[in-house]
């Protein structure tokens, strides 16, 4: 039943995280296209083209610019572990998995990547590995709520 229950709080955060992120238009991508065209180096539009994929549900596509976002910023965070999210919408959990991990080794002060390494061995039932990861989001900023709730939980 605990598991059951927490396959339904991750799915149910995953449909939270796109609900609260959608409506990013045709012509928000257009404009990202624009931005990415100026100045193809710069990995913030690949990262926003990225996130606006994501949001309209089409994760394949998401996962090309996230990673280009992450090749061309490797140091920045959020462009690090943004294919992940992408694969764990496809079901990919495995490789959602090796993206949290590099990214907990390159930032390992950044609580976000250990609470999404923590939710993919939560979804692969390895409870263990998840509660350590939650442990270590907590160790890094005590406020962090939805890694108390999740840590609760494994």
């Amino acid at each position: 039943m605990k598991r059951l229950i927490t396959f339904i709080l991750i799915f149910a955060f995953l449909i939270l995280a796109v609900a609260v992120v959608r409506g990013e238009s045709n012509k928000d991508i257009r404009a990202i296209k624009k931005k990415i065209l100026i100045n193809s180096g710069d990995a913030i539009p690949y990262l926003q083209m990225g996130h606006t994929l994501l949001k309209s549900g089409q994760y394949q596509e998401a996962t090309i610019p996230l990673t280009k976002a992450n090749e061309l910023e490797p140091n920045f965070a959020e462009a690090h572990y943004s294919p992940g999210i992408a694969y764990g919408a496809l079901g990919k959990h495995l490789e959602k998995i090796k993206v949290f991990e590099e990214t907990t080794r390159i930032h390992p002060s950044f609580a976000g990547g250990h609470f999404k390494l923590g939710v993919a061995h939560t979804t692969l039932e390895r409870h263990q590995e998840a509660g350590e990861s939650y442990k270590l989001a907590l160790k890094i900023d005590i406020d962090y709520p939805l890694a108390h709730y999740f840590m609760a939980l494994s």
